[in-house]
């Protein structure tokens, strides 16, 4: 009997061992997987803030970023002027840039006012606004098609 008991006893302590040494394993790794996590979260955020900008664009010290410059250039993409409708202050010089096939222009829908003349593909023109007013505009070649468009000066 002291034999099945010290049997007994040996298949238990076995038994427990076995699952403390499981235990302790899955201890073990479950540590390291949090540390790994731990680690890449520090990690990541580290990386993500060389400037610390949060979502509004402003850094951590209060300096705004710059606006980006108002678009001065109109472009011209098949029958079409882009943007078509447009509002600038007086003394703004606009570049009207072809970036069709075939030559347009930009030419004021009172004579007289502005005409750039023929713009041939791929290059531009100018035209200085020095007169506040609402001004329509058109392409001289393909008006009837709609390209057409209205600069408001102020």
């Amino acid at each position: 009997m002291v034999r099945l008991l010290q049997a007994g006893m040996a298949g238990l302590t076995a038994q427990n061992l076995a699952g403390l040494t499981t235990e302790n394993r899955m201890r073990s790794a479950m540590k390291k997987t949090l540390m790994a996590l731990g680690f890449i979260t520090l990690m990541s955020a580290l990386s993500g803030s060389p400037g610390c900008k949060n979502d509004s664009g402003t850094t951590s010290y209060g300096t705004p970023p710059p606006p980006p410059p108002a678009s001065n250039t109109v472009t011209m993409p098949g029958l079409s002027f882009s943007p078509s409708t447009l509002t600038v202050t007086k003394g703004t010089t606009i570049t009207w840039k072809n970036t069709d096939a075939t030559a347009h222009t930009s030419t004021s829908d009172t004579p007289g006012i502005w005409d750039t003349g023929n713009i041939p593909a791929g290059s531009s023109a100018t035209t200085t606004f020095n007169t506040a007013g609402t001004f329509g505009f058109h392409c001289t070649y393909h008006s009837a098609m709609g390209m057409t468009g209205t600069i408001t000066v102020r």
